[in-house]
Formats: C-alpha cells, sequence, structure tokens
C-alpha cells in the first residue's frame, strides 16, 4: 500500500500545488529576510525523569552578503531566560576558517520512500583545523529533491570520527505547522560517535525559518536509549 500511496501522493501535490522542494544549499533560514521568526518547543524526556519542557525563540536578525546573524531566546520553568547570537554562511557547507570543494559523481538510482528515484550525486570536502568532512548527496532530478545525504568526518590525523546520514522516508505533503498549512518532507536520520548514537525522524520544509518543521531525535550510548528531544513548531513569521 505505501508503494502505491507514495507515487500518488507526489504527483497530486506536483499538480494541485506546485512547490518549492529543492534542497537548501546553505543554512535553513537562506531565503528568508531580517525579522523572520520561529516559535519551537522543545521536550526532552528520559528514562525515570519528568519531561522538561523548553521554548525556543529564533529570529533572524542580519543578512549579509556571506553570512545570516541568527539570535535564540531560550525559556523554561527552572532558569533565567537566556539570550545567545551567532553567524552562520549564506551559503555552502564552509563555516569561517573552512575550505570546500565540490564534484560532479556519476547519476544512480534511489530506492526511497516507496519508489525509485533517479538522482544527480555531487561530493563536498570541506577542510579545516579540525579535520576534514566529506559530504555525498543525491538529488532526484525531477521533482529536483533531496533523497539522501552522507557526511563521514575526519579529525586532524586523518581518522574517522563520525558517520551521519539521512534518507528520505516520507514524500512532499502538505501538513499544519504552527497554525500553518506547508508542503513538508520527511527524513529518516542516523548519527554514530563512537559508542554514541543517534536516531531522529523529522519533517522539514522551506517555507518553515530554519527549515525543521517537527519530529524527534531519540540518543543512544552502547545501544540504551538515553534521552529523547521532541521538536514542535509553535509559530514562525516570514519576511
Amino acid at each position: 500500500m505505501v508503494r502505491l500511496l507514495a507515487p500518488l501522493l507526489l504527483c497530486s501535490l506536483v499538480v494541485a500545488a506546485p512547490a518549492d522542494l529543492r534542497p537548501r544549499y546553505g543554512n535553513g533560514w537562506t531565503g528568508f529576510k531580517p525579522g523572520s521568526a520561529l516559535r519551537m518547543k522543545v521536550t526532552r524526556e528520559a528514562p525515570m525523569r519528568v519531561p522538561f519542557v523548553q521554548i525556543e525563540e529564533t529570529l533572524l536578525k542580519k543578512v549579509t552578503k556571506l553570512q545570516l546573524r541568527l539570535e535564540r531566546t531560550t525559556k523554561n520553568q527552572l532558569t533565567d531566560d537566556k539570550t545567545v547570537g551567532w553567524w552562520v554562511p549564506l551559503a555552502g557547507e564552509a563555516m569561517d576558517g573552512e575550505k570546500e570543494s565540490r564534484k560532479r559523481m556519476e547519476n544512480e538510482k534511489i530506492q526511497a520512500a516507496g519508489r525509485t528515484w533517479d538522482c544527480s550525486v555531487q561530493q563536498i570536502t570541506v577542510t579545516g583545523k579540525t579535520g576534514r568532512r566529506v559530504i555525498t548527496e543525491w538529488t532526484a532530478r525531477n521533482p529536483r529533491l533531496r533523497i539522501k545525504r552522507l557526511e563521514k568526518w575526519y579529525g586532524p590525523d586523518g581518522k574517522p570520527t563520525t558517520s551521519r546520514s539521512i534518507m528520505l522516508s516520507k514524500p512532499p505533503q502538505a501538513r499544519t505547522v504552527g497554525e500553518k498549512k506547508v508542503v513538508c518532507i520527511g527524513y529518516r536520520g542516523l548519527s554514530k560517535t563512537g559508542a554514541n548514537e543517534e536516531r531522529s525522524e523529522t519533517w522539514h520544509s522551506r517555507q518553515v525559518p530554519g527549515d525543521l518543521a517537527g519530529g524527534k531525535i531519540e540518543f543512544f550510548v552502547k545501544g540504551k536509549s538515553v534521552t529523547t528531544l521532541h521538536f514542535k513548531v509553535l509559530k514562525f513569521e516570514t519576511k
């Protein structure tokens, strides 16, 4: 049934309401103007503990030719409100002090979300003082949609440290996010660093500042679940 429904859902979405599904190369705030904002509820759950709820309010303060300035205020019932600001690159993968190179790979067919996708493939290598990371992305050619992403991190000594991957799990579909209807794409992720592991099931949307439209990340140590974070968008504004 899933194999039959996935293509039908995708076709109906594209025909009825054409949406921009292209991968966002840069930060999830790229493309938005200053004043855009996101209010997110983050619930932390751990075995034998009371759930801890925090509200994160993120604001896009400034946009330059190369960077974005973000400001986030966190609120909870146990501590005073805390506000921090930081810069992120407008495009690309490289942060300050890093360099990146890209090369095109051979096209490849990928099975995901109940269908086969004809994908273009690119590999991005980012190098800096702390080591390097190699990112491989598989992007469907029609519609232009990210299907798979694989990151491999290496330390200054060249030894592997972390691997991260995401795979399309749900085809594009309309969902209510922060009281608005937007087009979302579902991904399943896996990250490993030594004995630590993260498993995620998240929704993403180009219409939502920051790109994350909800979902959860579960953390494991030596195969044992220790913490789960649940993300829910309460409200967002775009400029």
